[in-house]
């Protein structure tokens, strides 16, 4: 999913209150969004996804590291959520698409 933007860019993104709304309210506690991107712009307040965040920024057309890829894989298979529920959590992956790459 693309980022979910707020103000002006809301127009033709994803609206961060949509977001946010529909996973606090349809999959509480029982998602994880999952930040791909390293720009400072496309960084946000964890707190609108109750913290439940994983911060794994690359370089827009970079290769991640191997390091943050073994990272994340971590995250992704943490058992301190305990494995029934991470195996039943929703999880969405946050990377920034151009306007050019939106399809309406």
């Amino acid at each position: 999913m693309g980022f979910p933007a707020e103000k002006l860019e809301s127009i033709y993104r994803n609206s961060m209150v949509d977001v946010k709304g529909f996973f606090n309210s349809r999959h509480p506690s029982q998602y994880r969004i999952y930040n791909l991107c390293a720009e400072d712009k496309y960084q946000y307040n964890s707190a609108h996804f109750n913290d439940n965040v994983g911060l794994f920024g690359c370089y827009d057309h970079q290769a991640p590291p191997m390091k943050l890829i073994f990272s994340f894989c971590e995250d992704m298979n943490n058992r301190k959520f305990g494995l029934e529920k991470m195996r039943k959590m929703l999880r969405l992956f946050i990377v920034k698409l151009e306007k050019e790459e939106l399809v309406l």
